[in-house]
C-alpha cells in the first residue's frame, strides 16, 4: 500500500482530533515550541518521561482526502486510529523547531522502557530502526515493556516508527503509550540528543 505522509509538530498533533485536519502541509512552531508536562498519572501521563518531545509524521490515507491514519494526544499518550485497515507514523525530526538538516544521535541509547495498553487486545509495532523491529502485544490494562537496542545510529531522522499490526486497526481504536524512558549502556536514564 502506497503511503502519503504529512508532517506535523507535537503541538499541532494535540489538535488533530478537534480540528479535522484538512491541509497537507507542515506547521512550524520554531518560535513557540511545544511545552511538555511530566506530571500526571494513569491515562493522563505524558508520552515521554523526560525527553522533551519531537515532531510526529503521521501517514495519510491517499484515497480518503486528507484522512489521517491516527490522531495523537501527547499529554495522555493516546493514539486514536483514524482509518480502518492500517495506521502508522514516526516520531523524530519533523518540523519541530530544530534547524533544517538536524538529525538525532541515538548511539548512546541501549534500552527503552514504556507502558502500554489498548482499548482492545491486539498488536502494534514500535521500530527503532530497520534492524530492530518489535511487535508489542497489548491488553486493556497497562503493562510495562522493555526493549534492548543495539548499535543505534548516530544520525537518523526518526526516533521510532509505530503502526498497527493486527486487531488494532478499527477506526476509533485507542492505543495508550506512556512514560517512554531511555537508558544508556551503563543503565543510566538518558535522553536522545539532536546533532
Amino acid at each position: 500500500m502506497k503511503k502519503t505522509i504529512i508532517a506535523v509538530t507535537a503541538m499541532a498533533a494535540l489538535f488533530l482530533g478537534s480540528c479535522a485536519s484538512s491541509k497537507q502541509e507542515s506547521v512550524s512552531y520554531a518560535n513557540n515550541p511545544p511545552v511538555y508536562s511530566n506530571t500526571g498519572s494513569g491515562e493522563k501521563s505524558v508520552l515521554f518521561k523526560t525527553f522533551p518531545g519531537c515532531g510526529v509524521q503521521i501517514w495519510q490515507n491517499e484515497w480518503g482526502a486528507h484522512e489521517m491514519t491516527f490522531d495523537i494526544d501527547y499529554t495522555g499518550g493516546c493514539i486514536t486510529v483514524g482509518n480502518v485497515g492500517w495506521w502508522g507514523g514516526s516520531f523524530g525530526c519533523y518540523d519541530n523547531g530544530i534547524p533544517n538538516g538536524a538529525t538525532l544521535n541515538l548511539s548512546d541509547i541501549a534500552k527503552v522502557t514504556f507502558e502500554a495498553k489498548a482499548s482492545s487486545y491486539g498488536t502494534f509495532y514500535m521500530n527503532f530502526d530497520n534492524n530492530q523491529k518489535n511487535e508489542i502485544d497489548v491488553t486493556p490494562n497497562f503493562k510495562e515493556y522493555s526493549i534492548d537496542l543495539n548499535h543505534m545510529k548516530s544520525k537518523t531522522d526518526y526516533l521510532f516508527m509505530i503502526g498497527g499490526v493486527r486487531d488494532l486497526n478499527d477506526k476509533g481504536t485507542q492505543v495508550y503509550i506512556k512514560n517512554i524512558t531511555f537508558y544508556d549502556y551503563d543503565g543510566n536514564e538518558t535522553v536522545p540528543k539532536y546533532n
